[in-house]
């Protein structure tokens, strides 16, 4: 019973945390993500086998966002943050090409469009 209890207290708090910031996503207001510094903003260009900082944070909105799991916040760009792109490109497609002045076609690099949507989600 005392574990039941210690459960159901734990998934009380986690759909309370689920409900305030589905409020914020309503509301408009900016997604705090852990792990990525309050001052950064995505300005360069991010595509599959680099080795840079901000394909740590990359993976790390692109989880956030429900397009990447179960890969090591390394700074390589691989297959599976190349395939989290691609479904982070896909669900907000129009916007991406909007930002970017052209339709995009989804292939895994992070360019201009991805990068305003990306800050955008960061309220950056």
């Amino acid at each position: 019973i005392d574990q039941l209890k210690a459960e159901i207290a734990r998934i009380s708090a986690l759909i309370a945390q689920l409900q305030s910031r589905l409020l914020k996503l309503r509301a408009g207001v900016p997604q705090e993500i852990q792990g990525i510094p309050t001052d950064f903003s995505f300005q360069k260009n991010l595509f599959y086998g680099i080795t840079d900082q901000d394909v740590v944070y990359l993976k790390l909105v692109l989880e956030n966002e429900g397009c990447l799991s179960g890969v090591k916040n390394t700074k390589w760009f691989g297959p599976k943050t190349k395939k989290g792109v691609q479904c982070f490109c896909q669900k907000y497609r129009d916007e991406i090409s909007s930002f970017a002045g052209y339709s995009v076609r989804c292939s895994g690099l992070v360019g201009k469009g991805t990068r305003t949507k990306l800050n955008q989600l960061l309220g950056r």
